[in-house]
């Protein structure tokens, strides 16, 4: 039987998330996937995976890259990347998940 991480702690919680912001942020990608964040910052995958869909500052594409994986974005980023007429016609097309 295998053992799966999880963070505990609100506070852990609170140290990782600026540090997700900030390389996906400085990163020259729109969108990151949680191996390719996990790989940047020395942090297991799981830990990444509980943080990312449970904040709200970060969106979650509705399609996946080729290789299946979910694709990551800050909402600032995305807001500030994306024109107005392609974020309404993602809203309307379901192309984030929150």
């Amino acid at each position: 039987m295998g053992f799966v991480y999880q963070i505990t702690s609100e506070q852990e919680r609170a140290k990782l998330e600026p540090k997700l912001l900030e390389a996906i942020m400085k990163s020259q990608y729109k969108w990151r996937t949680v191996r390719s964040l996990a790989k940047e910052l020395d942090v297991p995958e799981a830990e990444i995976a509980e943080v990312l869909p449970n904040s709200e500052s970060f969106v979650m594409a509705r399609k996946p890259n080729a290789r299946g994986e979910a694709l990551f974005s800050t909402s600032s980023q995305y807001r500030d990347q994306t024109p107005f007429w392609g974020r309404l016609l993602g809203a309307g097309a379901n192309k984030l998940v929150r």
